[in-house]
């Protein structure tokens, strides 16, 4: 079964390759398509749905659904830790279902900043990329730092984005200051307010027009409604067209997005927790400094609680599900290593209060984390690693940077901000030893860098068979490089 999405966005990638635009992607959603369960006939979520459905309600509705073939899987622990099995222990997956780490993460954190409403800074907002997979991280000119937005996009500073912008604001964006730099495609559903200057390396899509004095240099093509209407000021390197395809989200969200309490719940049936010898509620309500050892695994806690400091160290492949907050008052540093790969679920409120290093800055793509609460996320002006959290606002003062990638519902501040992405997230997922889906849908489901391509995951043949960010380079779906 697919779901509405997924045909959305089919037809959306079909039409990218018919009509007046034949070479250009629109791309689509990032999207989790068996994380959520939208492939499965049924979910594994907690007592209410996302949408507030009781689980037995949501399972009437899913045995009504026509089934779809299962896959057995290696679940076990030793696969886990080689990098080759699912995430949570499981036996067996419905049609395009994702369970392995790197495929999450790669499908979650495809942009730098990614937000389900609204980014609105009163400063700056600039993002750069590098690599951490040759050992170190540093950011480079190659390109990676994409931006998405769903709804809104105000920056009162300048906008230098080291990728593409795209943007479904309803609205429009507006660029009234400097000179403004989109490293990649501009992606705009509604109307383009210029009075700055704005450079754009690639292509431009316009949805609604251009207006204001439009300093704007495109590299290549401008596809823009009302294709006659263009100001003298603009330079298009290539062509200019007319746009008749709608821009969809880029940012998955919702029952789109990563279903952080299925993994929980799954997680609280099965772990590693007595062979270790982990007690759930070790660290549900600490003080002092805390300091705690994971060898490779999946391990659940019923809370993280804590008046002090905390350090996990897990320098292998380890999974921690956390069932209520992650709540401490002291700094977080989650130690692993030059080889560890780690990743956090937890149900509600994500806090740090002192700083926050999820991970170190030489390896920001190794530590993960993914918050299913609304509240407010409350981890200071500087975070290292990457933070998945679509209900949750992430709000600063005069200064941020991050080292990973930032998702969430809505991104402010009063300041500028500085986003530094690690393109190795997306070939965290290069291990994954999964057996291949009979079918797909679109970009989802498919792991490593394979694409959805007349309902099979083979290589792809252009852009608009991946998923936004990521464009076809040589079969492989990969990040943008410029």
């Amino acid at each position: 079964m697919q779901c509405l999405l997924s045909q959305r966005r089919a037809a959306g990638r079909d039409a990218a390759r018919v009509g007046a635009v034949t070479t250009f992607a629109l791309g689509g959603v990032l999207t989790l398509a068996g994380a959520l369960g939208c492939a499965s006939g049924s979910r594994l979520g907690s007592s209410e749905g996302r949408d507030g459905t009781p689980r037995d309600q949501d399972a009437s509705v899913a045995d009504s659904m026509p089934q779809v073939e299962t896959r057995r899987v290696d679940g076990s622990r030793a696969a886990f830790c080689a990098g080759s099995g699912t995430i949570v222990e499981i036996s067996e997956i419905s049609g395009s279902e994702l369970f392995c780490a790197g495929d999450i993460a790669a499908r979650a954190f495809g942009s730098a900043l990614c937000t389900c409403d609204e980014v609105s800074l009163a400063g700056d907002l600039r993002t750069d990329a590098g690599d951490s997979s040759g050992g170190g991280f540093a950011a480079d000119s190659q390109g990676g730092g994409a931006v998405g937005v769903n709804l809104a996009y105000r920056v009162a500073g300048t906008s230098d984005i080291g990728g593409s912008l795209n943007s479904a604001a309803p609205e429009g964006i507006s660029m009234t200051a400097g000179d403004n730099q989109i490293r990649g495609d501009l992606k705009l559903t509604a109307r383009f307010s210029l009075t700055g200057r704005a450079n754009v390396a690639r292509d431009a899509w316009i949805g609604g027009g251009l207006f204001g004095t439009a300093d704007l240099t495109v590299g290549r093509d401008l596809l823009i409604s009302g294709a006659g209407i263009v100001p003298p000021s603009v330079s298009v390197g290539g062509e200019v067209r007319e746009l008749f395809e709608a821009i969809p989200n880029p940012c998955a969200c919702g029952q789109d997005g990563v279903d952080i309490d299925r993994f929980i719940d799954r997680a609280a049936e099965s772990n590693e927790n007595e062979s270790e010898g982990l007690n759930p509620d070790q660290l549900a309500a600490f003080s002092g400094s805390e300091r705690i050892e994971l060898p490779c695994g999946r391990y659940y806690l019923r809370g993280v609680r804590g008046s002090g400091s905390l350090t996990l160290v897990a320098r292998e492949r380890t999974a921690i599900f956390v069932e209520g907050d992650f709540d401490v008052s002291g700094g977080v540093t989650v130690d692993a290593g030059s080889t560890g790969q780690v990743d956090i679920f937890v149900r509600n409120r994500f806090k740090v209060g002192g700083q926050a290093n999820f991970g170190d800055v030489g390896r920001p793509a190794a530590v993960r984390v993914y918050v299913a609460g609304r509240d407010a996320l409350e981890i200071g002006n500087r975070f290292v690693g990457n933070v998945y959290a679509p209900q949750a606002e992430l709000s600063f003062g005069t200064m941020f940077e991050s080292f990973g990638a930032i998702f969430v519902r809505t991104f402010t501040g009063a300041g500028q901000a500085s986003i530094h992405y690690d393109r190795a997230i997306q070939r965290g997922s290069s291990s994954c030893e999964l057996p291949p889906p009979p079918n797909c849908s679109v970009c989802e489901g498919c792991s490593g860098e394979s694409a959805c391509v007349d309902d099979q995951c083979v290589a792809c043949r252009d852009d608009a068979d991946c998923c936004e960010p990521l464009i076809c380079d040589q079969g492989s779906c990969r990040t943008l490089l410029l």
